[in-house]
């Protein structure tokens, strides 16, 4: 597939801080290309400017944000490839919390304030200064408590609180819009979504078995097979492998259309 900023974001995956943001521009551009990225660029200058005029800390980013409206998705309203648009954020206030926390960095880094986004299972966190903050609410949390609690479900985060890479970062946007697009049946956005994860993650396995299972869905078994064998290439371990061959196994024998969702 054909993706008109893949330069861009492969560049934004490998670089500094200030280029993550530059990627997570890119994703503007990607969702909406009519985005004029120099007002994106003025809004959140504004912003800055508004947190300067405090003390430059982490309670000061919490109060603007706060003051300025900002938080998630309204309760019923459905999920859409906009709320990871920073430059729709910025107009409409309401975004996942990657997108949110995009901006607070973004902000921290015109503003010189130590500040770095956490790849937390479930939802993407913000650490401004010393604290771990919620970007929907802006709340500090208590970052030992929810290792505890994602403890108890059998998950495994990091004991303190961990930089999650430009690659962490971008992946995870793409990955969840690669969601939505599913949640659509927009297959031909979820393949474009997937292929910017592969830019970013060459050769990683899950994103063939995520290419073959929407193949599968569009009704082309033999595109989805040829994924899952991409897959069982670069699967790092048997186990990998066992748990890719169970799945292409069930993909081979279902005759009767349904899709194979795991």
């Amino acid at each position: 597939m054909n993706l008109p900023y893949g330069e861009e974001i492969q560049s934004a995956s490998s670089g500094t801080p200030k280029d993550l943001i530059a990627g997570v521009k890119t994703i503007s551009k990607i969702l909406n290309p009519d985005t004029d990225l120099s007002v994106t660029d003025q809004k959140i200058e504004a912003l800055a400017e508004r947190v300067r005029n405090r003390d430059s800390n982490s309670k000061a980013v919490r109060d603007v944000f706060l003051e300025e409206g900002f938080g998630g998705i309204a309760n019923g309203e459905q999920q859409d490839y906009h709320h990871s648009d920073i430059s729709h954020v910025l107009d409409h206030r309401q975004g996942l919390p990657i997108a949110n926390a995009m901006l607070v960095q973004a902000i921290c880094q015109l503003n010189e304030i130590s500040c770095y986004g956490v790849n937390f299972p479930g939802v993407f966190l913000i650490a401004v200064e010393d604290d771990v903050i919620e970007p929907i609410t802006f709340t500090v949390l208590d970052y030992a408590k929810m290792v505890q609690d994602a403890t108890k479900s059998n998950l495994s985060p990091p004991t303190a609180p961990k930089a999650a890479s430009n690659r962490e970062t971008l992946g995870r946007m793409f990955n969840n819009l690669q969601g939505i697009a599913l949640s659509k049946s927009d297959y031909v956005k979820a393949l474009e979504f997937v292929d910017y994860m592969g830019v970013i993650t060459p050769n990683f396995w899950f994103l063939h078995q995520q290419r073959a299972l929407i193949w599968f869905l569009m009704g082309d078994s033999a595109s989805a097979l040829g994924e899952v064998q991409l897959a069982l290439k670069y699967a790092p371990d048997q186990k990998t492998r066992e748990f890719i061959q169970t799945w292409r196994d069930g993909v081979a024998g279902n005759s009767g259309g349904d899709p194979l969702v795991n």
